[in-house]
């Protein structure tokens, strides 16, 4: 009688913990699926101000054209560099949709994640590579900028607008350093 309650006892155990076992996997995909979603959702409302602004920022130059401020070849300079960056956004964007947990394996979220990245860090690269040749026509085409008063205000204008601009580079990339774990995280419990 013993070696039966003993048998029962402990299938009965093995059934619980095996129901244990289902559920905390089960909390665990949802934790790291949960990360995963924030961390893409903070990425995707950057792109998405980032779009925004780029937007704003065309309409505001050629309202600045139409009231006389600018000259045309100073809107044409604006525009590209705005439009430019708008379809930069779009791009990015169109990246960060294509990350579907539910329908890319995680190799492929990592290596998207991972592809992401680099072309975050590249933008940042030929973006403060092209600045300059930007800024140089600036000063040219902006007839205003050459007494010492405009162009100090220029150059203080421009060293916070760069200052913020990397401020913002540092936090995404810790983003998507948080996406990239995430996407490690759900590849290693799925190999468990």
């Amino acid at each position: 009688m013993e070696l039966d309650e003993i048998k029962n006892s402990w299938n009965e155990l093995n059934q619980r913990l095996e129901k244990t076992e289902v559920l905390n996997k089960r909390l665990i995909n949802e934790m790291l699926n949960t990360r995963h979603q924030s961390a893409k959702d903070k990425l995707m409302r950057f792109e998405v101000a980032f779009l925004i602004l780029c937007i704003v920022f065309s309409g505001f130059v050629m309202t600045l054209f139409f009231t006389g401020v600018y000259s045309v070849s100073m809107v044409i300079l604006m525009e590209a560099v705005f439009i430019l960056c708008g379809i930069w956004q779009v791009y990015k964007i169109y990246l960060l949709n294509r990350m579907q947990i539910d329908t890319c394996s995680t190799t492929e979220l990592l290596q998207k994640a991972i592809r992401y990245k680099v072309l975050t860090r590249m933008r940042t690269v030929v973006g403060l590579i092209a600045i300059i040749p930007i800024l140089v026509l600036f000063v040219l085409f902006n007839k205003g900028l050459h007494n010492t008063a405009e162009m100090t205000g220029f150059i203080v204008g421009a060293g916070v607008g760069l200052s913020i601009g990397l401020l913002l580079f540092f936090k995404k990339m810790k983003d998507i350093d948080s996406l990239i774990k995430s996407y490690k995280d759900l590849k290693d419990f799925d190999n468990e």
